[in-house]
């Protein structure tokens, strides 16, 4: 869905569609993925796939010192499928997360995930733990177990979690301010100039 997304704003902005490597056809054949990059003499790179082929192909572009801006939504920082240090491999991708990180909550909720867990959480735990706390904000607001009663307090509601203000526009879709964010030890965070 990102990528349509991408796609299609690309196509409204009047731009030259952009060239598109797809790692299924790559998926045995990595150095020749990164060859035909190379070849394209790209700008940037934006990755829309799945963790386990992104951090192949950021560990790809890190050793062969590729200097190419790279950056992809934060599906890609799913904890569940990489390791701690998968996770830092993606230092310097660059996001456009839901909503405004906070720094401090984000370490804050990173410090207790690890004393809890021990490892480093990413965007999954990030992310269910603000929608829990969401849902039981709402609850709570509503005063009621009653699910339009809780639909009505979540389009009222303006929570504050870690990954930043949270609230809906009248179609139900997180609104706030969008920022380039910079991924730093697994989290992101907020990039002044790009």
């Amino acid at each position: 869905m990102a990528l349509e997304s991408f796609l299609k704003l690309i196509k409204m902005s009047g731009k030259t569609d952009p060239l598109q490597f797809f790692y299924d056809n790559y998926n045995q054949k990595l150095n020749v993925l990164l060859d035909q990059i190379i070849k394209a003499d790209v700008n940037y790179i934006i990755l829309f796939c799945h963790s386990s082929a992104s951090i192949k192909i950021i560990q790809q572009i890190r050793q062969r010192k590729m200097n190419k801006p790279v950056s992809g939504p934060l599906l890609l920082l799913n904890e569940n499928e990489l390791s701690d240090q998968e996770l830092q491999d993606y230092d310097k991708v660059m996001s456009v997360p839901s909503g405004n990180w906070s720094e401090s909550k984000s370490v804050a909720f990173q410090q207790d995930y690890q004393k809890i867990y021990g490892k480093m959480p990413g965007m999954v735990a990030a992310y269910a733990f603000d929608g829990m706390n969401l849902l039981i904000e709402a609850i709570r607001n509503a005063g009621s177990p009653e699910r339009e009663k809780i639909q009505k307090s979540l389009e009222n509601i303006h929570f504050e979690g870690v990954t930043g203000p949270i609230q809906f526009d009248d179609k139900g879709n997180r609104s706030g301010t969008f920022k380039m964010m910079s991924i730093k030890n697994g989290i992101p965070v907020a990039v002044e100039r790009y």
